[in-house]
């Protein structure tokens, strides 16, 4: 499972899952409690781009506030954005390695 650690990395995503986690259920989250969300974890590894995807023109808001305000508008800018790579996140890249064991 991959999920937000809405800010308490602990309680959200080991605590609440401690009695399911097993050798094929394991949860990914960032266990940096202040980046509690993907959409934080993507502008922290991707400011560079998210700073040109979202400001100016019609934007008025900062870029992460955009992001956070604006979840599935961002995430359609992110995928149709292709003048560089993108970081993903590291535990979505732990996610996925693990799936593909």
């Amino acid at each position: 499972m991959i999920r937000d650690n809405d800010g308490d990395y602990q309680s959200n995503c080991v605590d609440n899952y401690e009695d399911h986690v097993a050798d094929h259920i394991k949860v990914f989250s960032d266990a940096d409690n202040s980046r509690y969300t993907f959409e934080v974890c993507m502008y922290q590894d991707n400011k560079s781009v998210c700073d040109k995807l979202f400001s100016g023109g019609k934007i008025k808001k900062q870029p992460l506030e955009f992001m956070l305000d604006n979840k599935a508008e961002a995430a359609f800018r992110l995928v149709d954005h292709d003048e560089e790579n993108l970081d993903i996140p590291s535990y979505i890249k732990q996610a996925i390695a693990w799936i593909n064991e």
